[in-house]
Formats: C-alpha cells, sequence, structure tokens
C-alpha cells in the first residue's frame, strides 16, 4: 500500500502522522517515512512499541524487518539505513527505529545497525541523545533491542573516552538496571555490556559504581522456572508446525545449539556454573538447564505454532548459512540468556579461560560472578565501522625481493644470503619507529619453481646487565622457527580493553617461560596481541588487522598509554601516537617511535633484541 502511495502526489507528512494514528507500525513505512516524522510522532511509535509483549510485537512487527534484508543484498539494507542524520533529533528518531528492528531473528541485520548507530553516537553522542535512547528503551522487554543498545553505547565510550558523558551514561545505567538489587537485567548479554561500560566509566576515573552494583543479584531461583518434567516433553512440545518442530530438535535434538552451545556432545555438566549445598559442590547438570529453556520458551514467552508459521521461510538451510534465522533462534538464544544470568546468581562460577591451565579448577573460582565468565558472551567488538581505518603506511616498501637472475640451484641452497629484514621504518612525516614485531613476504614465479620467502622479525627486552651472557648464549643459536616465546592474539578481551579490563586480566593466568631453552637470563616479550574474529555487520572485514598489537603492559603502563584506534596507540594525557601497527603489501607489523623508546629502555637499563626467524 505505501509503496503505491508514495507514487502518488500526497503529502509525506500527513501519510506519516495517518499511519501512526491508525497504529501502522510497519518497517518499510516508517523508514520510507521517517523524514516526515517528528520527534513527538517517534516518541509515540516507540511507547506502543514498549506496550506490546514480546511474541505480541514478534508477530505484527518482526515478522516484517526480515523483508527489509535479504542475505544476498546486504549493501541494498545498509543504503536503506544510510540516510544522512543532519541533526540530534535526526539521530534520536533513526536510532529508536534502528533498534525497535533488532527485534529481527536476523544476526546480520542487528549487526549492521550496530555499526551504524555507533557511526551516529560518533557523530552526536557527547549531546546527551545516548542517554535519552536509554532512558526511552531500558524497561524494553525484547533483550535484542537492549543488546544492540548498549553494545553501541559501550563501542561509543570505548572510542570516544569522554570523561564527563561517560559518567552520565554510567550514571543513567545504574538507575535504570540496576537501582534495585532485585529487579537487575535478567539477560547475561545486557549484564556483559552495561557493567563493562561501569568498569570503564571507573577506569576513566568517575565514580565507582561499578562495585556498588555488581553481581551476584536477588533474582528468582532459577529451578523456579521448571514446570514442565521431561516425560511432558515430546517432539509435539511447542506445537505440530513445521518451525515448532525445528525449535525442538534445536534445542533437544541432535544439532548444533544442544550439541556446541550447550555443550551435549563432550560432557553432561555445565563447565562454568557449580552448585553448592549442604557444603558439597557439583556442576550444574545440561539437562536441567536444557529443561529451564523449554519451560521459559512454552510457558513465559508463550510460543505456539502461529508465531512460527508467520516466520516459516526465514530459516537458515545449514551452518553456514546463518545470515538469516528462524524465529525460533531467538527464543532458544535468549532463554539461554536468561538462564545464565538466573545461574550466575545462584551458582559459583568458574572462569573459563582460567581453567584451561588449571587442573583443580575449584582451587581459584571467582569471587565476584561476573558476566564475562560465562562462555556464551560474544566477542564483537562494538567499536569498529566501515568508517575506520587501520594502519600507517610506511615509507619503506618492505617487500622482500627476489633477484630474477637467481639460479634455482641458489635458491635451494641454504647457505645462499637472504636479504635482512626492515628493523626501522620512517612514516610520512619523516619520524623514525623501531619494528617490534613484522611479516615480511613475496612470492615470486620465475622459472619452473614458485618462489616464496618470508621474514618474522619478533623482539624482546633483557636487562643491559645481561646482555653479554645473552649474546654469549645465543651465538650459536638458530632462531629459524620461531621456538622463543612471542605474542599471540588473544580474543577474550577487546582491543580498548587492553591492559585495565578484567577481560583482559583473566588472561595472565598463563605466563611464558621467562628462560626458555637455557637462556642464562630473563626475557620480557615486547609486545601483545588482540585477535578480533568478528566481523559481523561491516562492509569489509579485509580492511582491518585481523591481530592488533600494542607494546607490552609494563610499557604501557609506564608510558601511561591507551588503545584508541583498533592499531593505534597513544599517550592519556596528550593522545599523542607512540605505537602504530603499520600495513603494507608484503610489509606488517608493529613499530613505536624510536625517540620514545630509546627514553624507556634507558630509564629501564633495558635493551632491545630482535629475533629473525625464516
Amino acid at each position: 500500500m505505501f509503496e503505491s502511495i508514495k507514487l502518488q502526489n500526497i503529502n509525506r507528512e500527513r501519510i506519516a502522522k495517518w499511519s501512526l494514528e491508525n497504529r501502522i507500525y510497519e518497517p518499510y513505512s516508517i523508514l520510507d517515512l521517517i523524514d516526515s516524522l517528528s520527534v513527538d510522532n517517534i516518541r509515540v511509535f516507540n511507547s506502543a512499541m514498549l506496550a506490546m509483549t514480546m511474541y505480541e510485537r514478534d508477530m505484527k512487527w518482526s515478522v516484517y524487518i526480515g523483508d527489509l534484508y535479504k542475505e544476498y543484498y546486504e549493501d541494498d539494507f545498509r543504503q536503506r539505513i544510510g540516510f544522512q542524520i543532519h541533526s540530534e533529533d535526526d539521530a534520536y528518531k533513526a536510532c529508536i527505529l534502528f533498534l525497535w528492528m533488532c527485534t529481527s531473528p536476523h544476526p546480520q541485520v542487528r549487526h549492521i545497525i550496530l555499526r551504524r548507530i555507533v557511526s551516529i553516537m560518533k557523530k552526536f553522542g557527547n549531546t546527551g541523545f545516548v542517554s535519552l535512547l536509554i532512558e526511552n528503551l531500558h524497561t524494553c522487554n525484547d533483550p535484542y533491542v537492549l543488546h544492540i543498545l548498549y553494545a553501541a553505547v559501550y563501542g561509543y565510550s570505548l572510542i570516544s573516552r569522554d570523561k564527563n558523558a561517560i559518567s552520565e551514561i554510567a550514571k543513567k545505567i545504574k538507575q535504570s538496571h540496576y537501582s534495585d538489587r532485585a529487579q537487575a537485567p535478567l539477560d547475561i548479554i545486557v549484564r556483559h555490556w552495561t557493567l563493562s561500560l561501569l568498569a570503564f566509566s571507573r577506569e576513566l576515573g568517575n565514580e565507582d559504581l561499578l562495585s556498588q552494583v555488581q553481581p551476584p543479584y536477588e533474582s528468582m531461583n532459577p529451578n523456579g522456572l521448571i514446570i514442565d518434567e521431561w516425560d511432558d516433553i515430546t517432539e509435539n512440545y511447542f506445537g505440530t508446525s513445521y518451525p515448532s518442530q525445528l525449535l525442538y530438535e534445536s534445542i533437544n535434538g541432535f544439532e548444533d545449539f544442544n550439541r556446541y552451545i550447550i555443550g551435549t556432545n563432550s560432557r553432561n555438566t555445565s563447565n562454568i556454573y557449580i552448585n553448592e549445598k549442604e557444603g558439597q559442590t557439583s556442576f550444574v547438570l545440561l539437562d536441567d538447564i536444557l529443561l529451564m529453556i523449554n519451560n521459559l520458551i512454552k510457558h513465559e514467552y508463550n510460543w505456539t505454532d502461529e508465531i512460527g508459521v508467520l516466520f516459516k521461510d526465514s530459516y537458515s538451510s545449514n551452518r553456514f548459512k546463518n545470515k538469516t534465522e528462524r524465529i525460533g533462534k531467538k527464543y532458544q538464544w535468549l532463554a539461554l540468556y536468561k538462564v545464565e544470568a538466573l545461574l550466575s546468581d545462584h551458582c559459583k562460577m568458574t572462569d573459563g579461560y582460567k581453567d584451561r591451565y588449571n587442573s583443580n579448577i575449584y582451587d581459584d573460582l571467582p569471587s565476584i560472578p561476573f558476566p564475562w565468565y560465562s562462555d556464551v558472551i560474544p566477542y564483537i567488538d562494538p567499536t569498529m565501522t566501515d568508517e575506520d581505518k587501520c594502519g600507517m603506511e610506511p615509507q619503506e616498501d618492505g617487500s622482500l625481493i627476489i633477484g630474477e637472475k637467481m639460479s634455482d640451484d641458489d635458491w635451494m641452497d641454504r647457505k645462499f644470503p637472504l636479504p635482512l629484514p626492515v628493523f626501522i621504518i620512517t612514516d610520512k612525516q619523516g619520524i623514525q619507529w623501531l619494528v617490534l614485531k613484522s611479516h615480511q613476504s613475496c612470492d615470486q614465479v620465475i622459472t619452473k619453481l614458485n618462489r616464496e620467502l618470508f621474514l618474522f622479525v619478533d623482539s624482546i627486552f633483557i636487562k643491559e646487565e645481561d646482555i653479554h651472557a645473552f649474546n654469549s648464549w645465543a651465538k650459536d643459536k638458530n632462531f629459524h622457527g620461531g621456538w622463543m616465546p612471542e605474542s599471540h592474539g588473544a580474543y577474550e578481551f577487546l582491543w580498548n580493553e587492553y591492559t585495565w579490563s578484567d577481560r583482559y586480566k583473566r588472561t595472565k593466568c598463563y605466563e611464558y617461560e621467562k628462560r626458555p631453552h637455557g637462556c642464562p637470563c630473563d626475557i620480557i616479550i615486547s609486545n601483545e596481541g588482540q585477535l578480533q574474529e568478528n566481523y559481523d555487520g561491516l562492509r569489509n572485514a579485509d580492511n582491518f588487522l585481523s591481530t592488533a598489537y600494542a607494546p607490552n603492559e609494563g610499557l604501557m603502563n609506564k608510558l601511561d598509554l591507551y588503545t584508541a584506534e583498533r592499531g593505534v596507540v597513544r599517550k592519556k594525557k596528550t593522545d599523542e601516537v607512540v605505537s602504530m601497527n603499520f600495513c603494507k603489501k608484503g610489509f606488517n607489523g608493529i613499530a613505536i617511535r624510536k625517540d620514545i623508546l630509546d627514553h624507556y629502555l634507558q630509564d629501564e637499563k633495558l635493551v632491545l633484541i630482535s629475533l629473525v626467524s625464516r
């Protein structure tokens, strides 16, 4: 109807007003007419959406969002939500609409919207409209909306580092969600993003609100969710329609959610949640978690065949086609997130990362059950948007050259001299940077052989007093193969959480060998890496560093540095760039300002040693 009306010479503002007055809330119409809608119109729309149950809203609204997004037309969807934002009012209207579109079960819809909202917040986030979004949406009964809202707020905050604005946002979150310990969010993901923001606000020197509201909370015992026992849960438990059958199989059958998310493929108990009763401890049974999930969907979310049939054409045909999802996936994931929130309030939690290196997990249980100890927490980085560019391009070529006149015999001769790596690079302003870690490569087909050459450079610090002992030990060592300790990318924390967050600090349980292979002195790895594997919602993941490196924690703290744009490290007081990842064809790595590192080494009485591996 609206498509035909738009082609006629009818006042758009009248169309928009008429549709809202008649409670016609259809994504196409509101999106296409948003420039004709006032802020008051959007507030009326927002109030109407808040008044619905999640089930009702999914029936009347969410079912149509998938029509805006088709897996093979992502750019069309981006273009449709990429209209110009000229003012704070425009930003508010757009974000309210976009966030309500996140009721969709399609993860790619939500993640594309996440990137768009963060871009808007970068421009308008310090004007108070972020707090207004929280005020207007914090009572939403669909956690998917709050996931994206608070992920965007956290991402914007990490980028802006606006101490005063973030302080106000943190206070708004505390007031909205944690003023009453019996009313804390019953969703592990909402808790994760909101508490992470409170932790970052504290890191910036604001009031420590996190310690005032930290978990556990006064929630219902998760066993109270169980109404139906296993004898009652059969293949027709959710209904007889095909979508209901899929929901049952996904949760209780031989499917990925049951086997790998819940974990039944390899164990029968949780590896995170521990029951304590009369001095005895035991891990929560996975069957109990599944029982809670089934009951939640049936009795609290009120699943019926009716909603499943509406979404019958929206589901992934296999595990690799997961950009579109059936509505049942939404309900089973939200049920899991609620169950985990309740379990975290009533059980002891293990730290899944530390447990990899601890044979007795009961020895070091976290004293506070923070949500990021759960293994369902997302590793998406909400700071990243399509506008971002990562990495410096050095003046030096850096790519390795294999002489065309070199014979195949010479190429195969281990004794034939190979080019040396680049240890110092220069930027466009003529400033010199020392390479801490790099990879140089080339691949040429000159004769019958495909000649591939690569050089890895890693670096360590040792004490000045140990230099002679180290040289004596190292002079007859072959460092090829990278057998010395080196930095690797860890995905358990975000780039902007490096050094300060609990998520980063928990990864420090594993220490590298300080005196490897008979080395006579302690070594200190010069850098650490953060691995980003989740690029959902971004147009081109190739534009970003998969692993970004920063100077090691000791150097970061000594020089009072912070991780800024991805791959960039700055001084906290002046925002001066101190270290940067660089990227050029055949040459990439991390470098640090030579003058700044020289002073650091002199003050700390350290020496930089570069290790070359071919």
